[in-house]
């Protein structure tokens, strides 16, 4: 249970911030993401990652697998994909009274018998604002190009998932769009293209990217998606990409 960079990431005023994952593969038992299993009362900034995550049993996500009580992800992505048996998401699975802002996922995400969303697996009680999906969503039932489902109906602003790509129909959370409507910046109306998103046609296949993380989207004459979908190669994120890792918790 809780598998990641880190198990789990708790406390007030802890925080992970200017992390990218590159590459990972996890396959756990239960609770999983890319930096985390579980994360509660903590501030996720600037993180992201590629590879695949798959869990037998419970929550998976991209980033993280479940974000609990006061968790705030902002300016985060995932690339590749995620898979599992229930409450699967691309960039969280299963979030409660938690926030993401400026935050998207590209992942690919499968689940076998449970919910899964191109964003957020299962919400509960949580909030969204101007974020996307672009990823395949593949369930049986209890899916979303955005948000597979919830139990206290999440509060979403400005957020938009690839219709055409996810293959999944308006659930009612998220706005769909086709997928030359998610490459046209005036969908996006209202997010803050001066300092948090910027557009380039040879950039994350023509999608919104975080400007902080223009580097690692490598100006191509188009990707192949899933994880590798533009990224430059580990030697020059070395020399592009501050990695380090700041983890603090107030005393």
């Amino acid at each position: 249970m809780n598998q990641g960079l880190f198990a789990a990431v708790a406390g007030p005023g802890s925080s992970v911030r200017n992390l990218f994952l590159e590459d990972v593969e996890i396959h756990a038992y239960s609770q999983a993401g890319a930096l985390a299993g579980y994360t509660q009362d903590v501030l996720i900034e600037n993180c992201g990652m590629t590879g695949s995550v798959s869990v037998v049993n419970g929550a998976a996500g991209g980033l993280i697998g479940k974000a609990w009580s006061l968790t705030t992800i902002r300016r985060c992505f995932s690339l590749g994909s995620v898979n599992g048996n229930e409450y699967v998401g691309g960039l969280v699975g299963w979030i409660f009274d938690a926030g993401i802002s400026d935050s998207f996922s590209r992942a690919d995400v499968e689940v076998e018998s449970g919910v899964c969303g191109g964003l957020i697996g299962y919400a509960d009680d949580n909030w969204v604002d101007t974020s996307f999906a672009a990823g395949r969503v593949t369930a049986l039932t209890g899916s979303g190009g955005l948000i597979g489902t919830k139990i206290a109906a999440p509060v979403v602003n400005d957020c938009y998932y690839d219709e055409d790509v996810s293959g999944q129909d308006d659930t009612g959370y998220g706005e769909p769009r086709s997928t030359s409507q998610m490459k046209a910046q005036s969908t996006f109306s209202g997010w803050d293209f001066v300092d948090v998103w910027a557009m380039n046609s040879r950039r994350n296949d023509g999608y919104p990217y975080l400007q902080w993380a223009e580097d690692l989207f490598e100006e191509t004459g188009g990707s192949g998606g899933g994880c590798n979908a533009g990224l430059l190669n580990p030697l020059f994120l070395l020399m592009f990409v501050p990695l380090g890792l700041l983890f603090r918790k107030s005393r």
